[in-house]
């Protein structure tokens, strides 16, 4: 069944990496972070109003609402993060394109880029299981109401481990582009047509 719209779907960055259950589980995992993601921006925003309401209208802080905020702000960037990286979207300062010309050696480039990449995102999932292991050893707990500091500290280490996943995907897809043969670019419409 050819079902046809007028919007195109989003380009699919696991088809030619991975299996069909990987690529289930991955749209799964996508959709519970979406969700997260979205249930933590509200939170933030209704928190942020809530504890400036207080504070002009009242002038009495939320007690313990900083705690709460904090937590869940590194939850929200670190998911947002890991959205960007399974996205590719994420920042980068792609200048080979402004200078280089030959797909071929921009497609390494890529390659390397990404190799970079995934070595620092290495690095920093082995921090972040240090930092966690070092909370749980110690016992730390916030001050108002005693949560674990390892509750905050375990979103650097879930998303540097889905980064890192998505790092290996966009990897081996980029070495998948780099032994494509590069075809020649397809020639310009004329818009000087009578």
């Amino acid at each position: 069944m050819n079902n046809s719209s007028s919007t195109t779907p989003p380009q699919d960055t696991c088809s030619a990496a991975t299996s069909r259950p990987a690529h289930a589980v991955d749209r799964m995992v996508v959709s519970c972070l979406n969700v997260l993601v979205i249930i933590l921006g509200l939170f933030l925003a209704v928190s942020m109003a809530l504890g400036i309401a207080f504070r002009v209208l009242f002038d009495a802080p939320l007690f313990g609402l900083e705690e709460l905020v904090l937590m869940a702000a590194m939850w929200f960037y670190m998911l947002g993060a890991v959205l960007a990286s399974h996205e590719r979207s994420h920042l980068s300062a792609d200048f080979v394109k402004a200078f280089a010309k030959n797909r071929r050696f921009r497609r390494g480039v890529k390659i390397l880029s990404t190799a970079i990449s995934l070595g620092i995102c290495a690095c920093f999932f082995t921090w972040s299981m240090s930092l966690v292991l070092w909370a749980i050893e110690r016992g730390q707990i916030t001050p108002v109401f005693g949560i674990p500091l390892y509750v905050s500290q375990a979103s650097f280490v879930v998303a540097s481990l889905l980064m890192l996943v998505y790092l290996v995907r966009d990897l081996v897809l980029d070495i998948d582009a780099f032994r494509q043969p590069v075809s020649p670019r397809p020639e310009q419409p004329s818009h000087n047509n009578p």
